[in-house]
């Protein structure tokens, strides 16, 4: 991509956000009438400042606008003259429209509006509930909260599309999940962990459409579960709490190079019916989707043994391409009953099916040409089963609370690989059972204790039966996988209020961990001929590794409220990233010893079962702030590590590139994020560095990596340009890393646009839109590092490699891609009392009022 498209989709961004802003008391054409007045909180008669003040037209035309000041008032000048409707907004605030302001030369060149009053839009009027629409985003204590069900282009697709249009939030082309640049975030879902597919941070399977909202969490405190260094992204799905009957149904479609329609399409449809006692929900998802990938890998090496042997280059280069249909189904069901006012009983069972039918292409073109093509594919009873039951206890304390869950899940992953005549069988069982209990009490007005249990049991089996034939030779055996987890936490946490501007928040975790891991491998037939697969499997021994431990993570967190709207946030904790988890990929191949893949012959990954668990003490930093017309928000961080765990290429094995993960001894992240909304439109970005520090002075675990990203969300609502809802977003990144870089030198682009329009009150919405608008690639790598012989051990002779040489040099380059740009269709109805009582807002304050431009925190 030339760097000419970068400057100019970055200047066209910064000149629309800077576009928003209303410069003094006012904005718009000259004119020689005026408005003023003051705005204040309806319920406690304080001003406010910052509300936004628009005259429109009567031809629904933005005209010219401002913002009142520190205590409440607004002055426009130079106003044409006519009759406007004066709209008045602010961030968690029902807009208030005045309508048939009058301004002339002659009688009235000047109004005065005097006080007006602005309510929460939490407020009911007359007995009847105000339903308006929510913010885009949302600013808590210990969260930031995107509502993604009132955003109706991010509703096509998958949860990567959604994800990828929260602050700090990165899905690659890849589909690697990324908080804030690193890999290991805790992904869950509905505060349970994400089970949807191969991995834990595998959203892939989510429809987007089944989404409220996502929740991200950068210093989560004591009670929530420490896993994931970077933090945690909870991923809310949909449950109903209207009266009566509501629900929608929506099918998409999609279209690129690769397929169209007919491959890739869904159809959701959800539903809810909430009476006096009852709330009763259920879903049904149905999705087809293609997956292509293509690249290469080229890894080159070159021996130098000074002037003693001439130079040679060992070098490994082939292509791939890889091609599967994914096919899912989910169905949901739910209730929640209950039994007197404060106590409330939930059941839940979620059931889907996520198979993969795909096939790989690799062509070798170095040392040797040749091919080979393998069928990779899942068996039809794979099934995800998972049930969920929770008892709600309140009291007439709203900080007094009980609850207790607990859930099960099982999950079966049988499949296949085929390559000619040879194939490979995996069965794998994973159950998974979980219990929570948490109990908040009030200590006094200005202080709350909450302490509570969980615990999380997995029981991980595999059997792989594999076969590989060269030549009339066979080598084929079996290899079994067990991974056996019981984790026990208790929690205490204090949240004390010492004034008004201050708080203290501190807690502590204790936590006992037993695991078990086995493997073994039983060679059934071996061979004469070479493979890489064959000596990994030589060298590993069976085993049975046994370890329990016990683990305390400390937490403090301040907050301190520089005004109503404006704070400044501290943050220590401790987290832990666990081997098996899925901070690196999908769990059980980070500690799995022997590769899935029997038939590749130059590059596999194997995992590491004798991992430790990294460890983070982190300090954050984070300011809150309203601007005019917007929001700021900046948080730098700080994060000491422990037993760091890293890729790790292993260059034991000659002709051969060897992928595993090891521990770092120690290493250390700065960095800093920001975080902007003005006029509903966002900015964004951040910069890390991360340090890597291990006494072996191995070249794979030291050194330094930076990470700089920035991205952009301009979004104009249909109220603004009259015919139909517009986005468009672009996320850059650049990373470097020792001896290289990751996507290219001048870093990689994303973009996406697209366009919506309801119709018949909002029931009825069309959006379409285009994924990846540049067609940017993948992932790309491109690293140089030193390789050295293995010592052994006679002090008075020289090291060298099998081939007799000193010195090496290895230069890797990778390059892959995936799906290219993507056309979307999305067609969505509403229906239910929600959507009546939403339409009535609608019509009774004017269309989309607070639309996508209002922001609450």
């Amino acid at each position: 991509m030339k760097s000419s498209k970068y400057i100019t989709i970055f200047m066209w961004s910064i000149l629309s956000i800077l576009s928003a802003q209303r410069h003094g008391g006012g904005y718009g054409g000259a004119g020689g009438c005026e408005i003023y007045g003051t705005i204040v909180d309806s319920s406690t008669t304080l001003p406010i400042e910052y509300a936004s003040i628009s005259l429109i037209n009567r031809e629904n035309e933005l005209i010219t606008g401002g913002v009142t000041s520190s205590d409440g008032k607004f002055h426009i000048k130079e106003i044409q003259p006519g009759k406007y409707l004066v709209k008045i907004e602010f961030m968690g605030f029902k807009t208030v429209s005045i309508e048939d302001v009058k301004l002339n030369y002659r009688g009235n060149p000047k109004k005065d509006l005097g006080q007006i009053g602005i309510a929460s839009a939490a407020l009911e009027i007359n007995a009847i509930t105000v339903i308006d629409d929510r913010p885009i985003f949302e600013f808590e204590t210990d969260k930031l909260i995107y509502n993604s069900s009132d955003d109706i282009i991010a509703d096509s697709g998958t949860a990567e599309d959604v994800l990828n249009k929260v602050p700090m939030v990165v899905v690659d082309q890849d589909g690697e999940v990324t908080l804030r640049g690193n890999p290991n975030v805790k992904i869950l879902v509905n505060g349970r962990p994400n089970r949807t597919g191969e991995g834990g941070n595998d959203v892939d399977n989510i429809p987007a459409s089944l989404i409220d909202k996502v929740e991200v969490i950068t210093s989560p405190s004591a009670k929530y579960d420490p896993d994931g260094m970077a933090g945690i992204i909870n991923i809310v799905l949909k449950k109903g709490k209207y009266e009566g009957l509501n629900g929608s149904i929506k099918i998409n479609g999609k279209h690129n190079t690769y397929a169209s329609v007919g491959e890739m399409n869904g159809f959701t449809t959800y539903g809810n019916y909430k009476g006096e006692k009852w709330n009763l929900y259920s879903s049904l998802s149905l999705n087809n989707r293609q997956r292509n990938m293509n690249g290469y890998r080229r890894v080159d090496t070159e021996y130098d043994s000074t002037e003693v042997l001439p130079k040679i280059i060992e070098s490994i280069h082939y292509d791939f391409t890889n091609e599967s249909d994914r096919v899912g189904y989910s169905v949901k069901f739910g209730a929640d009953y209950s039994i007197t006012d404060q106590l409330i009983v939930n059941g839940e069972v979620n059931y889907n099916v996520h198979l993969r039918n795909g096939v790989n292409v690799q062509n070798n073109t170095k040392p040797d040409i040749s091919s080979r093509i393998t069928k990779d594919n899942d068996l039809d009873d794979n099934y995800n089963l998972e049930g969920f039951f929770e008892i709600n206890k309140s009291f007439d304390n709203p900080d007094r609370e009980l609850i207790f869950s607990a859930s099960s899940n099982f999950k079966k992953d049988n499949g296949y690989k085929i390559l000619q005549q040879d194939s490979t069988f995996l069965e794998q069982d994973i159950s998974e059972r979980e219990l929570d209990f948490s109990y908040k009490h009030p200590l006094n007005e200005n202080s709350k204790l909450e302490f509570g249990y969980d615990g999380k049991f997995t029981d991980n089996n595999e059997i792989m039966n594999f076969e590989h034939t060269k030549d009339f030779d066979i080598f084929s055996g079996e290899n079994t996988f067990g991974y056996k987890r019981n984790l026990h936490g208790l929690f205490f946490e204090l949240d004390y209020k010492l004034n008004d501007k201050f708080s203290i928040k501190p807690s502590i975790r204790y936590e006992y961990v037993y695991k078990n891991i086995s493997f073994n491998s039983t060679i059934l037939e071996s061979a004469d001929f070479s493979i890489i697969y064959a000596d990994i499997l030589y060298e590993m021994n069976d085993s049975v590794f046994v370890s329990d431990y016990h683990t305390y993570y400390p937490n403090l967190h301040f907050a301190y409220n520089i005004t109503e709207k404006q704070s400044l946030q501290f943050g220590m904790s401790k987290r832990v990233n666990r081997p098996g988890e899925g901070g690196h990929g999908p769990g059980s191949r980070q500690i799995r010893p022997f590769p899935r893949d029997v038939y590749s012959e130059n590059f596999i990954f194997m995992g590491n079962p004798f991992l430790k668990p990294e460890y983070s003490t982190q300090y954050e930093l984070s300011f809150k702030s309203p601007i005019p017309m917007g929001f700021a928000y900046v948080n730098a961080y700080y994060h000491q590590l422990e037993d760091v765990i890293e890729w790790y290429d292993d260059d034991r094995y000659d002709n051969a590139d060897v992928l595993t993960f090891r521990n770092a001894a120690s290493g250390e992240n700065f960095g800093i994020e920001f975080f902007t909304m003005i006029m509903g439109q966002t900015l964004g970005g951040g910069y890390s560095l991360s340090k890597l520090d291990d006494p072996t002075g191995d070249y794979e675990l030291n050194g330094n990596s930076q990470h700089f990203r920035l991205y952009n969300r301009i979004n104009l609502p249909e109220k603004y340009i009259k015919y139909f809802d517009f986005e468009f977003g672009f996320f850059y990144m650049k990373m470097t890393v020792p001896g290289g870089d990751l996507f290219g030198a001048k870093g990689t682009m994303w973009a996406n646009t697209g366009i919506s329009k309801s119709f018949m009150d909002d029931r009825f919405s069309v959006s379409l839109g285009i994924n990846n608008l540049f067609d940017a690639g993948g992932f790309q790598m491109k690293r140089e590092k030193q390789l050295y012989p293995s010592e052994d051990g006679d002090p008075d002779t020289i090291d060298t490699f099998e081939n007799g040489y000193i010195f090496a040099n290895e230069l890797t380059d990778v390059s892959t891609s995936r799906h290219g740009r993507t056309f979307t269709i999305n067609i969505k109805y509403h229906f239910g009392k929600m959507q009546e009582e939403k339409s009535k807002g609608s019509r009774g304050m004017g269309q989309n009022d607070g639309g996508g431009m209002d922001m609450g925190f």
